[in-house]
């Protein structure tokens, strides 16, 4: 996926340092854009839960404009929730101190709404992440605002911080959510975005060669057809596709290959014959381990029953095709 964002010129529209942190952990190259004074109002009718993602989308808007057609564009906001309504950022050390004396000996959730935008396209999400709090003495909660003076932080605290140490007695959720961005489902989102950006543009040269075999067809005296349908791999196999990779291990090439396939070819299920022969159980294991992160199923065919590895479900099927469930 990091390969085939190189095609995009990643934006982070966030003045905040913390999420430009956590948007460099995932060695994502980016640049930072900031415009002043965007409009951060939302209706009074929507539901507290959708406020971060209404202003995300909102932010999102304001950079539309000035994007260019390469731009991935991320924006983000964050909330704090409780039982007595919505924390943003505090305007003083009053309103800080209020939110924490609000926030000592309860739990509050915390909602990052998150906006992908593109020319063509605009995702967004929000995230959910419950911070349990210890009390709180007024000696640590001046202690606090006095040395870290916390007021770009909805609901006047930062979880990384001196507070988050001796504060937080746990958390439900994304720590990073409540930093100020989900990474883990930010990465999951735009691999899915680049995913369908190769799936159109795959449909776009298909497109350009059914014309262009058209074309050819047109010209011969001879009553022809060819298939429609869109066949990246027969595509792969008329121009001899091989892939160039410096993995050196069996298994480096074999989640190598299965992720081009599932990049290109759009495949989610894949089939091996006696795979069990070449892997050892660790190998297998990490096999597993990057199919299921990658969202692509396994089925292994082996001529012999083999020692169970974790995370398999075994069948056996006999000459006449009845499959018996051993689980």
């Amino acid at each position: 996926m990091l390969e085939n964002l190189k095609k995009y010129k990643i934006v982070l529209a966030s003045n905040s340092p913390r999420r430009r942190n956590l948007l460099s952990g995932l060695d994502i190259d980016f640049e930072v854009r900031v415009i002043s004074d965007i409009d951060e109002s939302y209706p009074d009718s929507i539901d507290s839960m959708e406020i971060p993602l209404y202003i995300a989308r909102s932010k999102a808007e304001a950079y539309k404009p000035t994007m260019a057609d390469d731009e991935l564009l991320i924006t983000a906001d964050t909330i704090v929730w409780t039982f007595d309504g919505v924390m943003g950022k505090p305007a003083n050390r009053e309103e800080a101190y209020a939110m924490l004396h609000a926030l000592s000996d309860h739990v509050h959730q915390v909602i990052t709404g998150v906006c992908i935008m593109t020319k063509d396209k605009n995702v967004g999400f929000s995230v959910e992440s419950a911070v349990c709090f210890a009390k709180l003495g007024d000696e640590e909660i001046n202690y606090y605002l006095d040395k870290y003076k916390p007021y770009d932080k909805a609901g006047g605290y930062g979880i990384q911080e001196w507070i988050g140490y001796i504060g937080v007695e746990a958390i439900n959720g994304s720590f990073y959510n409540v930093m100020g961005l989900p990474v883990q489902k930010l990465y999951q989102e735009i691999e899915s975005q680049v995913q369908e950006q190769l799936v159109l543009e795959t449909a776009e040269i298909h497109s350009k060669l059914i014309s262009y075999l058209e074309e050819i067809v047109g010209k011969i005296a001879y009553p022809v057809t060819f298939d429609l349908e869109e066949n990246v791999l027969g595509l792969m196999k008329t121009y001899n596709v091989r892939l160039e990779t410096e993995s050196i291990t069996l298994l480096e090439k074999l989640v190598e290959y299965f992720e081009l396939l599932h990049q290109l070819c759009r495949i989610e299920v894949i089939v091996c014959v006696n795979l069990k022969s070449y892997l050892s159980e660790a190998e297998l294991r990490q096999l597993y381990e990057a199919m299921f992160y990658k969202k692509i199923s396994l089925i292994l065919l082996e001529n012999t029953q083999r020692e169970k590895v974790e995370g398999e479900r075994i069948c056996i099927m006999d000459r006449d095709g009845c499959i018996i469930d051993l689980e």
